[in-house]
């Protein structure tokens, strides 16, 4: 018997016949992918997208650049699983493509020889912020440092994040583009310079501050911009504040002895319209003398000053909460403390199970920390480190299908429901308990009575939510429209499915009654399997 390849055909000579035998994948097997981006108001092609093919496996990528009839075309490809990006300045990343009229994930499979045609891309602008900043009196505010936030809402943290910055023209203009869909503040980041006086007077009795939109010294005031897709904000105006200011005096210690420090490095924030929530502010911080510092031209309102500091292979630090309201604050002591080692163990309810990849993640609740790690060895034991003055949640990650979070306990308290405090010192163990006996739900989600929604998000929202945080999951609907979850807490639920926008804001308590009159509620007991058929929710 002999063989040879000829344009991707395998050829079996058996004695006198010849025998035409499937394509071979790895032989000259040329698949292809050819589609237009358009754009999704308008429906008209858009020119200058960039189009990338990646394939999965081997990290190899193909790229195309639409022109005026917004086609792209990628041929010769090797099989394999492609995933397909699309990119324009001022436009938002796809989550989908259309395909015969149904959405498909991004992310696909390539046999031998296919031919994928007629593939449909649709990008949404994102919003616009543009606007100006001006004097008291009018004259616009140039070279001024323009801050965005976005709102933070996650099922363990809440917070404001920088997202972008902006410096004003000589007419005091500023611009931001290519926003995505969801709550910001903005802040004219001008410096706090006094009106009339010294800055080394014993206190300024007037400067002009850094201000939030609209017209807000103080972050807890600002006015939130909520942002949709393609929405244009583009004629806000922030006045400048000049109010009475304050002057804060204090120092920097060491918890264990009380020495005075001064290589410490500062972060000043105000609580923002979200208590405990809190929004980077640029007050200056001037060191005078050895471990005494000076906050200048301070506003009235609540803050949170935070100050770090690495000796050795030990991070040092400081969180302390500070009301200002009038007059000069003095003999204010920022004590530095190290960061703090859990031990904990993690067993399982009921039973036992090895869990040879399981780990333990504590989730900050503000945004000043990042998540903490933590291995399980194999006698159930983990040492975890946390941030003093910190709130963390506790997480389990690498567990059995079925096994979920049952509880954990500090110092005899179930920290599930209280959060787990970092505190400076004192030995504890942290107890992580377990079950192996968790729910399931399997589903389908719909489009219409006769069409099933493909890629479409499934969430599972604990109902109640206190003290539940970790029991929220989302999923997405398979090409055939099914999903499943498992490892579920038993307890009542919401379930909704949704494709571009939460049809309710699935982590805020306050809107728990419109998700439930979008969804589904479920109950569901240890061990036990559901079947749920959601529809697909297109927005808000």
């Amino acid at each position: 018997m002999n063989f040879a390849a000829t344009d991707g055909w395998l050829v079996l000579a058996l004695g006198t016949s010849v025998v035409l035998a499937q394509p071979l994948p790895w032989v000259g097997a040329n698949a292809s992918v050819e589609g237009l981006v358009v754009s999704r108001s308008t429906g008209q092609p858009l020119a200058r997208v960039e189009v990338i093919l990646e394939r999965v496996s081997e990290r190899e990528s193909f790229r195309a650049l639409t022109q005026h009839d917004g086609k792209f075309r990628f041929t010769g490809l090797p099989p394999g699983t492609y995933r397909l990006s699309v990119s324009k300045p001022g436009y938002l990343a796809p989550t989908y493509a259309e395909l015969a009229g149904t959405r498909m994930p991004l992310t696909f499979p390539l046999s031998s020889g296919e031919n994928l045609t007629d593939l449909i891309v649709r990008l949404a602008k994102g919003a616009v912020v543009a606007g100006t900043v001006r004097f008291r009196d009018g004259e616009p505010a140039v070279n001024v440092p323009v801050h965005l936030f976005r709102e933070i809402i996650e099922p363990s943290t809440r917070g404001y994040t920088l997202v972008s910055r902006a410096q004003t023209d000589d007419l005091g203009r500023f611009r931001f583009y290519g926003l995505a869909p969801g709550e910001y503040y903005l802040l004219a980041a001008h410096p706090a310079l006094p009106a009339t006086q010294s800055d080394r007077a014993p206190m300024v009795q007037e400067a002009t501050v850094p201000t939030f939109y609209a017209s807000s010294p103080d972050a807890a005031h600002a006015t939130a911009l909520v942002l949709r897709e393609e929405d244009e904000l583009d004629r806000l105006e922030v006045v400048l504040a000049e109010v009475p200011v304050n002057r804060v005096r204090g120092w920097v210690v060491r918890g264990d002895t009380g020495e005075r420090v001064r290589a410490a490095s500062f972060q000043v924030l105000q609580e923002g319209p979200r208590a405990n929530a809190w929004v980077p502010v640029p007050l200056t911080v001037r060191w005078e003398r050895e471990g005494e510092f000076e906050l200048v031209n301070v506003p009235a309102g609540r803050y949170l000053l935070v100050a770090e500091l690495r000796l050795g292979d030990t991070r040092w630090i400081a969180r302390k909460r500070l009301e200002v309201a009038g007059g000069e604050v003095r003999d204010w002591e920022v004590r530095l403390e190290p960061e703090r080692e859990i031990m904990g163990r993690l067993a399982a309810a009921e039973g036992a199970q090895e869990l040879e990849n399981a780990s333990v993640l504590l989730v900050p609740r503000t945004l000043l920390d990042a998540p903490r790690p933590a291995e399980v060895h194999p006698d159930g034991t983990f040492l975890i480190r946390c941030e003093p003055g910190e709130i963390y949640d506790v997480y389990l990650e690498g567990l059995p299908p079925d096994a979920y979070l049952e509880g954990a306990w500090l110092a005899g308290t179930n920290v599930l429901l209280s959060g787990l405090v970092c505190e400076s010192a004192g030995p504890a163990t942290l107890e992580v308990v377990y079950g192996t006996r968790g729910a399931r739900i399997r589903g389908v989600v719909t489009q219409g009575p006769t069409r099933v929604a493909i890629g479409a998000k499934v969430s599972l929202i604990p109902d109640p939510p206190a003290g539940r945080v970790q029991q929220y999951r989302t999923t997405r609907s398979n090409p055939f429209g099914l999903y499943e979850l498992r490892g579920i807490a038993p307890g009542r639920y919401i379930a909704v499915a949704w494709w571009d926008e939460p049809p309710c804001r699935i982590y805020e308590s306050t809107e728990l009654e419109r998700c439930r009159q979008l969804g589904r509620v479920v109950e569901l007991s240890p061990g036990e399997e559901q079947f749920l058929a959601l529809p697909v929710i297109t927005g808000r």
